[in-house]
């Protein structure tokens, strides 16, 4: 689908909602740490900085994309994933008990 299609349909199907939408310079969201700032090449689908975070490459774009919205500064603490987010090999279900994976 091409771009500017794709985008048409959100804003009206989210302004139909009642909703507005804000167009976001998405350049570098998935190289910067979100809690140093300091960008970096991401191998995969993870996503490594120097000073130790470590999280999926896209929830990390999520995370720079809400940041830049909000005009907030770097990350503090935990951030709940992004909805959607389908790779996590290191989250725990917290509500899952132990003798039923979470599927």
């Amino acid at each position: 689908m091409v771009h500017g299609q794709a985008r048409h349909y959100i804003t009206y199907k989210a302004e139909r909602l009642g909703m507005r939408v804000v167009l976001q310079d998405e350049r570098y969201s998935s190289q910067t740490c979100p809690a140093c700032n300091k960008r970096n090449k991401p191998k995969g689908r993870g996503y490594r900085c120097g000073c130790g975070f470590r999280f999926h490459r896209d929830g990390v774009g999520a995370i720079n994309l809400r940041r830049t919205y909000l005009g907030l500064g770097p990350v503090v603490g935990v951030m709940a994933s992004p909805i959607g987010l389908r790779f996590q090999p290191h989250a725990l279900c917290s509500s899952a008990s132990r003798s039923h994976p979470a599927v």
